[in-house]
């Protein structure tokens, strides 16, 4: 019985909306001067979130840690962590 109850939660899904910002919008409204670290983790969005920062905002970001999906034994389920140094 706990199985069953554990397998109809695993797959169920829910819909839910919400407002999605890009990196550069929250940089601006919050008038950030820096960014020392910037970790991304969006359910294989990670992609899309660094191509959604403008040029000149990258200056500001120092590292960014991202989940990176690179191998096909990756793309199964497994996942790697990767920092990257921005401007050393």
């Amino acid at each position: 019985m706990l199985l069953s109850l554990w397998a109809s939660r695993a797959t169920a899904t829910t819909e839910v909306r919400c407002r999605l910002e890009t990196v550069s919008s929250i940089i601006e409204a919050y008038a950030l001067p820096a960014i020392d670290l910037l970790k991304i983790d969006v359910e294989g969005s990670e992609e899309a979130v660094l191509q959604g920062i403008r040029d000149e905002h990258w200056p500001c970001i120092k590292q960014v840690v991202s989940e990176c999906r690179t191998t096909p034994a990756s793309r199964a389920g497994g996942h790697a962590w990767y920092t990257l140094d921005v401007f050393s």
